[in-house]
């Protein structure tokens, strides 16, 4: 039990600290937990504000993984 909540309040640190710091970049491997961390940490904020402003869909639980052949370069300016 104490173990769940140590990883509870380190999460809440997380979310605090993304937060404050309202630029921030999270990076890492393909497969490394980057949109689970995201979903995770915006669902947290979502219960602690209704003002939440991004790009990144909420309410879907389908995850796209989109790469670098899905963009279209070729209308270069």
């Amino acid at each position: 039990m104490w173990k769940n909540i140590f990883y509870q309040l380190n999460a809440f640190r997380l979310v605090q600290f993304i937060w404050d710091n309202l630029l921030s970049v999270i990076i890492g491997k393909l497969g490394t937990g980057k949109t689970l961390l995201l979903t995770y940490l915006l669902q947290t904020m979502k219960l602690l504000t209704d003002e939440i402003y991004s790009n990144y869909p909420l309410e879907d639980d389908k995850v796209k993984v989109l790469t670098f052949k899905n963009l279209d370069f070729t209308d270069r300016v």
